[in-house]
């Protein structure tokens, strides 16, 4: 009996070491199958290719500013790029030449970008052979002397090298009517220049003293870039002068230089004058408007005075100092504006102007209070009160 059992335990004891041995060996074979299979897989797996949608633009490239564009994989990446800027688009506007002004075209971009090029020559016409555009009136002339039909008489060489002009010579008033070299003398005495209206000055840097003094048949000077100094009395009593006009390079002019000037109607001054000298336009008595640039900073004794036709004047915001009847018996000069730079005003500044209804004060009453005032420098004038930026101040006489 307990043989019996022995070998009973035994047999199952070789079983459990059958089945244990079949059990590891089943694990071990499965093992190996799995490494296998993943073996394969990894040889077989290719790298993942994104699959885009095209470039889609977010923002549009301008003349000015980059745009911007992006474009999605199906597995959710997404990727951007700049576009460049493009090109100025511009649209292009031609202006005809006319008259004295040259013909152009003009390109603007809608960004505002802008140029001008394709310059025309101008289109004068002078049907008249007078040397005057028929449209716009520009005087194509050279340096010289001319007539009243703009016939040229003497080339500005032919004046100075030819006549002996000497325009940059100072003289008195006696030498400026007898020397035979001021131009006085040369346009009252040469027949050939008699008849001679319209002065164009050439490469001459000094107008003398008294050079044109007198010089009652000229009606026209054009006085040009070189000019940078006129003298005294330059052009005292030049009773048939209508227009002038002082170029930027001019920087001194001499006392009186347009004193008597009766037939001058209107100035145009440049800025480079610092100064009204003393008696400048002084009895120039059709003068009717003129305006004082901003680098002025003198109105000096008798500027103006008995300007009788004068209405308009426009001082330069630089003006310091108004001297005695600066613009004294300007009888039709209604209303005027001093600009708060004005620290001085000398006795009779403004005498007699007995139009002088309206004066107005671009500083406070405080800066108008400030100013120094000589007795009587309104003597005369119906104004009764100053106007200034934040009130008014009453006036007495």
């Amino acid at each position: 009996m307990k043989m019996a059992k022995n070998m009973e335990n035994a047999r199952v004891k070789r079983i459990s070491v059958m089945l244990l041995t079949l059990l590891t060996l089943l694990t071990l074979a499965l093992l190996l199958a799995s490494c296998s299979s993943m073996s394969i897989t990894a040889e077989t797996t290719e790298p993942h290719i994104h699959a885009w949608t095209p470039w889609e633009t977010v923002k549009k490239a301008s003349c000015t500013e980059e745009g911007e564009e992006t474009r999605n994989c199906t597995c959710g990446e997404e990727e951007s790029r700049s576009i460049p800027k493009t090109e100025h688009s511009y649209l292009s506007i031609a202006t005809g030449p006319n008259g004295a002004q040259k013909g152009y075209t003009t390109y603007i971009c809608e960004c505002g970008d802008s140029y001008t090029d394709h310059y025309e020559d101008s289109a004068h016409q002078d049907k008249n052979q007078d040397n005057v555009c028929d449209t716009c009136g520009y005087l194509d002339l050279v340096p010289g002397l001319y007539d009243a039909k703009n016939k040229l008489l003497a080339t500005w060489d032919a004046l100075v090298n030819t006549y002996g002009m000497e325009v940059d010579t100072d003289y008195t008033w006696s030498s400026a009517q007898t020397k035979k070299n001021s131009p006085c003398y040369l346009l009252a005495n040469t027949s050939a220049l008699q008849t001679g209206v319209k002065l164009i000055l050439g490469d001459v840097t000094h107008i003398g003293n008294e050079a044109f003094e007198d010089c009652n048949t000229l009606t026209s000077i054009i006085i040009s870039d070189y000019v940078t100094s006129i003298g005294d009395e330059a052009f005292y009593h030049c009773t048939s002068l209508t227009d002038i006009t002082i170029p930027n390079s001019v920087t001194s002019i001499g006392r009186a230089a347009f004193y008597g000037c009766e037939a001058l109607t209107s100035v145009k001054i440049g800025s480079g004058v610092t100064s009204i000298g003393s008696s400048m336009f002084g009895d120039c008595i059709s003068l009717a408007s003129v305006t004082i640039p901003d680098s002025v900073t003198i109105i000096d004794f008798q500027a103006f005075l008995n300007c009788a036709s004068l209405t308009n004047v426009t001082v330069g915001n630089c003006v310091t100092r108004i001297e005695k009847n600066a613009f004294a018996d300007c009888k039709h000069l209604a209303s005027i504006t001093i600009p708060n730079s004005v620290t001085s005003i000398a006795t009779k500044a403004f005498g007699d102007c007995i139009s002088l209804a309206s004066i107005a004060f671009t500083g406070t009453v405080d800066e108008w209070n400030a100013v120094s005032k000589e007795s009587g420098w309104n003597f005369h004038i119906p104004a009764t009160q100053i106007v200034c930026s934040d009130g008014t101040v009453e006036l007495s006489n």
